[in-house]
């Protein structure tokens, strides 16, 4: 029993000296490797003197344990089994270090917990006493039993000092302060922009508002009205039109009218300049510009209609310096069906020249509101009714031809109001009434035709004048059969 006394006596004593020399290499290891600059001597003693404290205390639980091992008490220690001491419990048995970062060891407790073990030698003799210096990396050894009190409170981790070895224990305090990130550009979580459109409108509300400004040039229900001319330039316009118009295009009447005029006379059926297809496709496009070979008029353009860019482009299509269309010259290109009402928006226009096609159906009255008018040819088709009396207020026309058409009715003596006509012909069509005596008026008239109708009645003296003493210089009428004329220059 002595010798197994003194055994335990040694290998105590080697235990206290190995505990300080790992205690001082842990200290000086944390001067390397932590952002403590240096460590007072006073620290170290008074480590050192708890340490023994520490120590003294587990003597005292060897003497006990010795003299609880013998039947007789003796001042040596007992052989007798040792009584295990039972262990106080705790909220958790330290499973694994955390690591805890101090500037300098703690000389005692603090106040407050920690989840942090100490960084003493982790031995099969269970710890009484809380551990008095920390340590800012874990040994690598568990405890086998729970201390046998609950822990006194560490000091608090300096948060300036983090520790790059995580803990296996949640902490309070993380280890590393997490930085905010600037989204990524591509982050799905970033609300996204608005869609831009041409027009500032979608598809569908620029179609709505296109209507707008078009039910002031055409009627709604035709606009409303699949098949329509006015209802295909208008699909044109919205859907079809590489220029892809506002709905606020000063354009936009004068481009909408013509494509209108395109469609009302069967554009894809005339004989020059049809449309491409697809006026997006530019291979349909190139094609259809070297088709279109309509005799070019001076400053007219030469593409085929219905094409990207402006409408002063098209063949047929004369503007002036701002754009403006103020001549549609389209003769022998065999235009059909009616003329639109919408031509009234093409308000220069000067020249309105589509002869020899077959053109049905009347004499727009909205004609008349082209008060800048100076040429209507409108002869060779077979256009009916009877001439508006729209026309006849147009005072800047110069020239009335509408020869060889079906037109009806009688000569309006308003006839006279146009004082600057200096070309009439109106046979081979259907009039019929008597000449009324305001052809005089027409001063500036040099040539007049009136035969193959079912006028009746005679020539007016007031043109006879015209004829005698006057810039009229071809007359003709049905002189031989219905009409009276002593000064025709040719009767049938």
């Amino acid at each position: 029993m002595i010798f197994r006394f003194l055994l335990q006596s040694v290998l105590f004593s080697l235990a206290v000296a190995q505990d300080k020399a790992e205690t001082t290499a842990h200290i000086q290891r944390n001067l390397r490797t932590s952002k403590v600059k240096s460590v007072r001597a006073s620290d170290i003693a008074e480590a050192d003197a708890m340490r023994d404290e520490d120590f003294k205390g587990i003597w005292r639980l060897l003497q006990n344990d010795m003299s609880m091992r013998s039947d007789v008490p003796s001042s040596m220690p007992s052989q007798s089994a040792p009584v295990p001491i039972a262990p106080t419990s705790t909220s958790a048995p330290t499973q694994s270090p955390v690591a805890v970062r101090t500037e300098a060891p703690v000389a005692a407790p603090v106040a407050n917990p920690t989840a942090s073990p100490t960084t003493i030698n982790i031995t099969d003799i269970p710890t009484r006493l809380p551990s008095q210096i920390s340590s800012s990396a874990p040994v690598g050894g568990i405890s086998p039993a729970p201390t046998s009190l609950e822990s006194q409170a560490p000091s608090t981790p300096d948060p300036e000092i983090r520790s790059d070895i995580p803990s296996d224990l949640p902490s309070d305090i993380p280890s590393i302060m997490p930085f905010p990130q600037a989204p990524s550009p591509l982050d799905p979580t970033e609300p996204s922009l608005p869609p831009t459109f041409p027009c500032g409108s979608s598809p569908d509300l620029r179609e709505l508002l296109m209507k707008v400004p078009l039910l002031g040039i055409s009627d709604e229900e035709a606009l409303d009205t699949e098949g329509t001319p006015q209802n295909e330039a208008f699909q044109w316009i919205v859907g079809g039109d590489p220029s892809y118009l506002c709905p606020n295009d000063p354009m936009l009447s004068q481009r909408y009218s013509l494509v209108v005029f395109y469609y009302s006379t069967n554009g894809n059926r005339w004989t020059q300049c049809e449309a491409p297809v697809d006026a997006s496709d530019e291979a349909q496009v190139e094609e259809a510009n070297e088709r279109c070979n309509l005799e070019p008029l001076p400053d007219s353009g030469s593409n085929a209609w219905l094409t990207p860019g402006s409408e002063c482009d098209w063949a047929g299509v004369v503007c002036n310096d701002d754009g403006i269309v103020e001549q549609l010259d389209m003769e022998q290109n065999g235009l059909a069906g009616t003329l639109p009402s919408e031509l009234q928006h093409l308000s220069a226009l000067k020249v309105l020249s589509l002869e020899n096609g077959v053109i049905s159906g009347v004499i727009p009255s909205e004609i008349g509101a082209l008060t800048a008018l100076e040429v209507l040819d409108l002869n060779f088709n077979l256009v009916g009714g009877s001439i508006p009396t729209s026309i006849y207020s147009l005072s800047t026309l110069r020239q009335l031809d509408l020869n060889d058409n079906s037109l009806t009715g009688i000569l309006s003596p308003e006839i006279g109001n146009m004082g600057n006509l200096t070309f009439l012909q109106l046979h081979q069509n259907q009039f019929e009434g008597t000449f009324p005596s305001e052809l005089g008026q027409l001063s500036l008239l040099e040539a007049a035709s009136f035969e193959s109708n079912t006028f009746e009645g005679s020539i007016p003296a007031s043109v006879c004048s015209l004829a005698s003493d006057g810039p009229l210089a071809s007359l003709s009428s049905d002189c031989l059969t219905e009409v009276e004329c002593s000064c025709c220059t040719q009767c049938f």
